[in-house]
């Protein structure tokens, strides 16, 4: 019987610009999805020291991307915070296509802003591009968020030359030599579309040594497509970090096509904003909702009724009392608030405050935020039916605000429009009890269906020890 010897032939190719294997790669990733909600944790545990995992959300829709770094999971190994300002409440970040970068604490009385011209922008990490170069990036601006113009600028003017060689079937080598004597490398996947499952750089350290930092990726299936689902980060062969998925989702019709920023940043309307630009910061503006503006601006439409800054005042009025997430929130503190029950996208916070304190598993992590969705489903359904409820109710408030806050206009009218706001608070609560009813039946039981008895009595015991 004949044999048939099959030697895999390497045939390296050579050239001044960046091989297709390797675009096609940066090109997948770019293209993966238009929007997309992912949770991960960064552990930067190293073999000789111990750190507390972190865990943030990146969501994407279009050229938008919002970063979120939750608070700490364990008060116990952070207890140096205890008792600080912000100490355990989120941070928010947003990136807008248009170039400008919010930041905002929710909860608190002040936000930021940056235009393209501020020289000193804040950073975001970016999960979208992980394993595509050798550390984690983090962009600064909508630009940097994109793979291919990633790489490209990264290099840009320092490679000598190009080598694109096929190693076997599982593993195609693209390197990149650079002017200094050092080189970038990439390992791709031909068997899937030239995936990154390693890029390493190698850059001269001293007077005769090297530098090698190194990212090794591994990849599941998620809506269809390959995405990481863990990213180990190395430094002269030593684990510096690792970043692991805990829950993706792309393309969902939940998904925002374009984020608010007061929405996305929990940020309410009257916050006072300062703006970053080349001229350095600005004096305080007043945020409308949607956009900073300046305060006479904001007075004009506050006094038309079309800028409602009631909430905002509040919080102003209770500062000094106010905790200022000084303290760890727990899944009941979210459970008693009705703004938290009546509000679908305030679900995802309650979600990951839940999935924090009861240590869920990466299964029990995925289970949970499909219930989720599925609850937010029938909610968001139920708003679009009522939609024009809500509408007249927003409307008839404009009207009856600016009437009452005419301080030239009849007593008699003022005190009736006063009234009337009273009744459409009223109108709007009743309309939001069903959405309450979701929260409640089947957002919350759900939940507590995931979880074992050793995590539910884990948690009590953890809720036990008082705060120092």
């Amino acid at each position: 019987m004949p044999v048939i010897l099959i030697v895999f032939m390497a045939v390296q190719e050579s050239s001044s610009s960046m091989p297709v294997e390797l675009q096609r790669a940066l090109m997948n990733r770019h293209s993966l999805f238009t929007t997309a909600v992912v949770e991960w944790e960064l552990d930067s545990t190293t073999p000789h020291q111990s750190f507390p995992v972190s865990r943030f959300s990146s969501q994407y829709a279009g050229e938008d991307y919002l970063f979120v770094e939750h608070p700490p999971e364990d008060p116990a190994v952070v207890a140096d915070r205890m008792g600080k300002p912000w100490a355990f409440s989120e941070y928010r970040k947003l990136i807008k296509g248009g170039g400008d970068r919010w930041s905002h604490v929710p909860g608190s009385v002040i936000g930021k802003v940056q235009d393209d011209s501020c020289p000193d922008p804040f950073h975001v990490k970016d999960v979208r591009s992980i394993g595509l170069l050798p550390g984690f990036h983090e962009a600064g601006s909508a630009a940097e968020l994109n793979p291919i113009a990633l790489v490209s600028r990264r290099l840009e003017g320092t490679v000598t030359y190009w080598e694109s060689t096929p190693v076997s079937k599982s593993v195609h080598k693209v390197t990149a030599h650079l002017v200094d004597g050092g080189r970038w490398t990439w390992e791709l996947d031909p068997a899937h579309d030239f995936e990154p499952v390693a890029c390493e750089s190698v850059l001269p350290f001293g007077e005769s040594g090297e530098f090698v930092q190194r990212a090794q990726t591994v990849y599941e299936e998620v809506d269809g497509r390959r995405f990481p689902a863990a990213v180990e980060f190395l430094a002269q062969g030593v684990r510096r970090s690792r970043v692991n998925i805990l829950h993706a989702e792309f393309d969902q019709p939940h998904h925002e096509q374009v984020f608010s920023v007061g929405e996305a940043l929990r940020m309410i309307p009257g916050t006072n904003i300062v703006r970053g630009t080349d001229q350095g910061w600005s004096s305080p503006r007043i945020f409308d909702g949607e956009q900073d503006r300046a305060v006479e601006d904001a007075v004009a439409l506050e006094k038309s009724g079309l800028l409602d800054t009631r909430e905002f005042l509040s919080r102003v009025i209770r500062w000094e009392s106010d905790p200022k997430y000084s303290l760890p929130k727990s899944v009941s503190d979210f459970e008693s608030q009705v703004e938290v029950r009546r509000s679908p996208r305030l679900w995802e916070e309650y979600t990951r405050k839940f999935i924090r304190e009861f240590d869920l598993s990466r299964t029990q992590t995925d289970r949970a935020w499909k219930h989720l969705r599925s609850c937010q489903k029938d909610a968001y359904a139920y708003l679009d039916a009522q939609a024009k409820a809500f509408s007249d109710i927003r409307e008839q408030r404009a009207k009856a605000r600016s009437t009452a806050n005419d301080a030239a206009g009849p007593e008699a009218q003022r005190a009736e429009a006063k009234a009337q706001l009273s009744l459409l608070d009223e109108r709007e609560s009743a309309l939001l009890e069903r959405i309450d009813l979701i929260f409640e039946k089947r957002l919350k039981p759900g939940f507590r269906e995931l979880l074992t008895p050793a995590q539910v009595e884990a948690a009590a015991k953890r809720a036990s020890v008082p705060s120092k």
